[in-house]
């Protein structure tokens, strides 16, 4: 992950401060010709690195230090994936923006044949960031994918989930299928939401029924505390969590509610499980 971000960062800045210096020699930077041939009028030519690693680079503009820098790091990143070996790594250098044409020799991942589903390989493209736009053949569906490149984990993330659910990542690209499943989570959160605040209202009945039935006199005639004053202790109790019962009945007294003893302990049993 690291590494790939400094790649990204320096494909930024090696792009913003690009100054072409004419002709190079490949040579000079370590890299062995080995062919050239030229397809609808770009020069293509077939090189390979100090570490045994080929690629296909063109230019339509004039090639400098800029440039080879840009290569070496677009080949340390292509190489540099775990689930893939390369066939062909072909780098395309504009003026503004870098093309990248990877055709895979294997591309295996979670015992998927990914290479089988990407008949025309890989590409990624480079101009303020670097992202990628392909396409897969899955039972007879073609899958477009795109989107900005952040690892190689996240985009076979992505290539599985639409080689093992092709109708649903289809579905999951339309805007009126999204519009739609927003639609529904919506609706999902305001059931659950209802159903939360049943929930908080059937507990506070709860806890009011407790308090009238444990209020009862000595003789069983039910005493029904003041509500207001149930209230304020509550409110008292969260603004002032070290108040304790004796402190509590006090200050609400002092107030002017009217509250037992006894219903300032069933209160703080009640509503915080205080028990002393």
């Amino acid at each position: 992950m690291r590494e790939i971000r400094r790649t990204i960062a320096l494909l930024v800045v090696v792009l913003a401060v690009s100054v072409s210096l004419g002709a190079v020699e490949f040579e000079d930077y370590g890299l062995t010709v080995l062919g050239e041939r030229t397809e609808d009028g770009l020069r293509l030519t077939t090189l390979r690195d100090e570490r045994d690693r080929e690629f296909v680079f063109g230019a339509d503009t004039a090639v400098g230090e800029a440039e080879i820098a840009i290569v070496e790091q677009v080949v340390n990143l292509v190489y540099g994936f775990d689930s893939m070996s390369i066939e062909e790594l072909r780098i395309v250098v504009g003026e503004r923006r870098v093309s990248v044409q990877v055709r895979p020799r294997e591309f295996f991942h979670d015992g998927i044949d990914l290479g089988a589903l990407t008949p025309a390989g890989v590409q990624f493209y480079f101009v303020d960031f670097l992202e990628y736009d392909f396409r897969m053949l899955v039972r007879g569906l073609f899958l477009r994918l795109r989107g900005q490149f952040v690892n190689e984990e996240l985009l076979l993330e992505r290539l599985v989930g639409a080689a093992q659910n092709p109708e649903q990542f289809l579905q999951s690209q339309n805007p009126e299928f999204m519009l739609s499943r927003i639609h529904e989570l919506e609706q999902e959160l305001a059931r659950t939401r209802e159903e939360l605040e049943h929930s908080i209202v059937e507990r506070e009945r709860i806890r009011n029924a407790v308090l009238v039935l444990e209020n009862r006199s000595l003789f069983g005639s039910v005493r029904i505390p003041d509500a207001a004053a149930v209230q304020r202790l509550i409110e008292l109790r969260q603004e002032f969590p070290g108040l304790d019962q004796d402190d509590m009945r006090a200050r609400l007294e002092a107030e002017g509610f009217s509250i037992s003893k006894k219903e300032v302990f069933l209160v703080y049993s009640l509503y915080f499980n205080e028990f002393e």
